[in-house]
């Protein structure tokens, strides 16, 4: 694919297993998405969707293979070049990793300084705030809102820097179907505001047909 945003070749990753072996969650995937493209990566529990989601998203080196952004293999680059391309990737994680214990906004300040923003601002944590419906909630504890609300901030967190890449991981996973579709609302109308190429991993269906191509792993294999 000409001009992909982001290009995997031949990424296999390996965890060790109790027994001294290892499990191998990802197995020889290539992958390209482009520019703007949306793209569901579906298959069951276990399948690798957030192994890949943490090597797309640079948390995690993959065992082998190369993963490119921008046409920078991020494997050959050094640990300044790295983090300042992977800026520009931000996660919706399954579990929210918000600090319970700071305010919605103290989360979202929080965020945009450790985003290596030069000029974290209110205005740009009330701009994400506000698209995710949750400014009216903003000097209350995080440990205060409902479970749905708590996603939505993680969705805030992840757009308030401008990604270029969203990786979202499973965003309706537990929820309602009437919280689910309003969360996936949210990012959709984050991805056409901002231009934002979307990868997400999920088993809801709902989901993988909002997205314009989908993907499907199944033991760490990219299936036809």
């Amino acid at each position: 694919m000409q001009g992909a945003l982001v290009r995997v070749v031949g990424v296999a990753h390996r965890y060790p297993a109790p027994d001294g072996g290892h499990v191998m969650a990802l197995d020889g995937v290539t992958l390209s998405v482009a520019p703007g493209e949306s793209l569901a990566v579906v298959g069951s529990s276990g399948a690798g969707k957030s192994t890949l989601l943490r090597i797309l998203s640079g948390a995690t080196r993959p065992t082998s293979g190369t993963v490119s952004l921008d046409g920078a293999d991020l494997g050959a680059l050094s640990r300044r070049e790295r983090s300042k391309h992977l800026r520009r990737v931000a996660t919706v994680p399954r579990d929210g990793e918000l600090a319970r214990e700071l305010s919605v906004l103290g989360n979202m300040m929080t965020l945009l300084s450790t985003a290596c923003l030069r000029a974290p601002s209110l205005s740009r944590a009330a701009e994400a705030l506000a698209a995710v419906g949750l400014e009216a909630r903003a000097h209350c504890l995080t440990h205060e809102l409902s479970s749905g609300e708590q996603r939505r901030l993680a969705v805030a967190h992840a757009i308030a820097s401008h990604p270029r890449l969203l990786l979202a991981d499973e965003p309706t996973c537990g929820l309602d179907p009437f919280t689910a579709r309003a969360l996936l609302a949210v990012v959709w109308q984050a991805r056409e505001r901002l231009g934002t190429t979307l990868v997400i991993a999920t088993h809801d269906p709902l989901v993988a047909r909002s997205c314009e191509r989908v993907v499907r792993l199944h033991d760490g294999r990219l299936c036809a």
